[in-house]
C-alpha cells in the first residue's frame, strides 16, 4: 500500500498525520516505501467504464504461477465487477480450472449479487470454441441472459481490469504473509472489497461504489494513538 493511501486510511480512522510524518514512521520502522508515482515509459491504453453496476462483468484465470514457499503451482480464477473494480469471486486450484469450475464460480456470484447484463472474457479455450461454433460457456450465457462478449485477438488490455487485480492479489497477498489458500483469499477479498482505498474509484473502496457498503476499519477499537 503506498503512502498516500496510508494517509487516506488514517484520516479516515480519525487520526490525520501528514505525509512526511507517514513516511519518516515507515523508514523508522525499515519497512519499504511504495508510491503511486507514475513509471515513465509505459504505454497507456484508453480505459473504458460502465456506468452502474452489474452492467458489465469480466472474469480470466491467472497461471499456472509458482508459489516458492508452497512448493506448487497454482491458478487463479478471479471476477470482478468493471464500473466498481468490487471483486466478485476469487478461487485458488491446484490444476488448470475446467468450464465446471468457471460456472461454478459464476453461480455462486449471481446468487449473492443479482445477473450482470453482460460478461467480458479472452479468447482463451474456456470462453471458446475451438472449432467456431458456439462454446459451452457461450451456451451457459445465453440460458442466464448474459450477453458474452469476447476480447480482441492480441488485444489483452481489454480485460486489464481483472488482470491487474490478478496482480494486485498475488503480490498483496505476499506482502500481508498470507498463505496462498482459499480461507486467506477470503479474507484479502474483504479486505480488497471493504477496506482497501482504491486509486481508480477516488480512494472510495470497491464496496462503497458497488453497493454503498460502509468503509470497514482493519483498526482495533482499543488503539487510540498510532504515533
Amino acid at each position: 500500500m503506498n503512502v498516500e493511501k496510508i494517509v487516506y486510511l488514517l484520516k479516515r480512522e480519525g487520526r490525520a498525520l501528514s505525509r512526511n510524518t507517514v513516511v519518516k514512521v515507515i523508514g523508522e520502522l525499515g519497512l519499504p516505501l511504495w508510491s503511486n508515482r507514475k513509471k515513465r515509459n509505459i504505454t497507456r491504453y484508453k480505459s473504458f467504464e460502465r456506468s452502474s453496476p452489474n452492467e458489465l462483468w469480466q472474469i480470466d484465470v491467472k497461471g499456472p504461477f509458482w508459489v516458492e514457499e508452497q512448493g506448487q503451482h497454482l491458478y487463479l480464477i478471479t471476477l470482478i465487477d468493471d464500473h466498481s473494480r468490487f471483486c466478485l469471486g476469487a478461487k485458488l486450484h491446484p490444476f488448470a480450472p475446467k468450464k465446471e469450475q468457471i460456472i461454478s464460480l459464476l453461480e455462486e456470484a449471481i446468487e449473492k449479487y443479482g445477473h450482470p447484463e453482460s460478461i467480458l472474457t479472452d479468447n482463451g479455450a474456456l470462453f471458446s470454441s475451438v472449432r467456431g461454433g458456439t462454446s459451452t460457456f457461450s451456451r451457459w450465457c445465453q440460458t442466464e441472459g448474459i450477453k458474452h462478449i469476447r476480447s480482441r485477438v492480441f488485444h489483452p488490455e481489454t480485460c486489464g481490469k481483472v488482470e491487474r487485480l490478478h496482480g494486485t492479489i498475488i503480490r498483496e497477498m505476499r506482502r500481508l504473509g498470507l498463505t496462498y489458500c482459499n480461507s486467506d483469499l477470503s479474507f484479502y477479498r474483504s479486505y480488497y472489497n471493504f477496506s482497501r482505498p482504491h486509486q481508480s474509484l477516488n480512494l472510495l473502496t470497491p464496496g462503497e461504489k458497488f453497493m454503498n457498503h460502509p468503509y470497514v476499519s482493519l483498526v482495533p477499537k482499543s488503539v487510540t494513538q498510532v504515533y
